[in-house]
């Protein structure tokens, strides 16, 4: 009896040690992809800047196209 509960607690520390490697290397693959979704949405938020950055430089040539318009109409 005491030998089967030695074979019973060996078989479960093995469990537990195979739980917690898994554990491990999905908490590392965890990581690993946020580290990824991160660097996505950096380069989003750059792309984000560089838009907005490009429509007000539109939006300040249309006004001055209608500025210019304007004065032409006199």
């Amino acid at each position: 009896a005491v030998q089967e509960n030695i074979s019973a607690v060996e078989k479960l520390q093995d469990s537990v040690q195979q739980s917690q490697t898994s554990a491990e290397e999905q908490l590392a693959e965890g990581r690993a992809a946020q580290q990824e979704a991160n660097k996505l949405l950096d380069r989003v938020n750059i792309a984000k800047s560089e838009t907005e950055i490009a429509l007000k430089s539109i939006q300040n040539n249309v006004d001055k196209l209608d500025d210019t318009l304007d004065s032409l109409r006199g």
